[in-house]
């Protein structure tokens, strides 16, 4: 991070891959680095090392949810900075995680990866929501949004609140719905046929 900040400060936008063995497919030119939009980077609430307390619908039991963040330029070949946020349950008998990120190809938006078994790619769903500059979010089909100003969930109240409902869900354990808001994050996720998962705290 110090290298980056440096090379920003004396304005050399621009790195260069050299065609160099560790370098894969055409060179990569970026005439500047971007940084993630503000309207994202306030969207994802979560520090690193933050834990987070869930429940199944289904079952009393509290379970601890850890979070992982990251953020700059993740990975190798990209010039646009990203924000990497991860929340998993290391209980193997109610597995839940999400990854949050930032998208390096379209900036206004937001991707949630959702899995509730294995880390296999079939087991994952994928989301996005859309920030424009007024911090308003916004989905595209399949994908139906409903913005409600305060509401209360498992106890606590929440404002500002996205409720994202997926039409055409048919298969037991795929998602139908989930609830986020900029503040809080991630509150409660709907499934077709399968305990819901919310948190409580």
């Amino acid at each position: 991070m110090k290298f980056l900040l440096t090379l920003l400060s004396f304005n050399f936008l621009c790195v260069w891959c050299f065609g160099l063995q560790d370098c894969s497919g055409d060179d990569l030119i970026c005439e500047e680095f971007l940084p993630v939009l503000p309207q994202l980077a306030t969207a994802i609430p979560y520090e690193n090392g933050q834990v987070l307390q869930f429940r199944f619908e289904d079952d009393p039991e509290v379970i601890s949810i850890n979070v992982f963040r990251n953020e700059g330029l993740i990975g190798s070949q990209q010039c646009q900075d990203k924000i990497l946020t991860v929340l998993e349950t290391g209980d193997a008998d109610r597995r839940f995680r999400l990854s949050l990120s930032t998208d390096t190809n379209s900036e206004s938006q937001l991707w949630f990866e959702f899995s509730f078994a294995a880390l296999e790619r079939e087991d994952r769903e994928f989301f996005n929501l859309e920030y424009d500059e007024l911090e308003i979010a916004g989905v595209r089909p399949p994908l139906e949004l409903r913005m409600v100003s305060d509401t209360t969930l498992a106890g606590f109240d929440y404002q500002d609140v996205a409720i994202v409902r997926i039409s055409e869900v048919v298969e037991p354990g795929k998602i139908s719905s989930f609830i986020y808001n900029r503040a809080d994050g991630l509150l409660r996720v709907e499934r077709m046929n399968a305990p819901a998962v919310f948190r409580v705290n």
